[in-house]
């Protein structure tokens, strides 16, 4: 399998991953949290590790709000270390949320290698 194949495999999981799971909302999330509401979330390692899986949380956060702003201090590859701040995303309060739980779901199927 090629690279762009690949990505492309990884792509339509998390596009049906998401339908699956939110489809029109997530219901938690509208109950609690003001549509208005504005947030920036920043990325914290647990642990020491190597930075990986960026391109996939992006594609993940964008396609829950193409709106949402991600930036990274470091390029996957990278060594950070414990207590480092190594992201952000910006936006929604709401899309925020529902993003960061489909980050973590897909870092616990090993999608991508060890994103911290």
């Amino acid at each position: 399998m090629d690279i762009p194949d690949a990505k492309k495999q990884i792509a339509d999981l998390i596009d049906r991953s998401l339908l699956e799971d939110i489809g029109d909302g997530d219901v938690t999330t509208e109950a609690t949290i003001p549509k208005e509401n504005q947030a920036v979330a920043r990325f914290l390692a647990k642990a020491d590790g190597i930075m990986a899986g960026t391109e996939v949380a992006e594609h993940v956060f964008h396609k829950v709000d193409s709106s949402l702003k991600v930036a990274w201090e470091c390029k996957d590859g990278d060594a950070v270390t414990r207590g480092t701040y190594f992201g952000s995303v910006s936006g929604s309060a709401r899309s925020i949320i529902i993003g960061q739980l489909h980050v973590h779901t897909i870092h616990a199927f090993g999608l991508y290698s060890h994103c911290i």
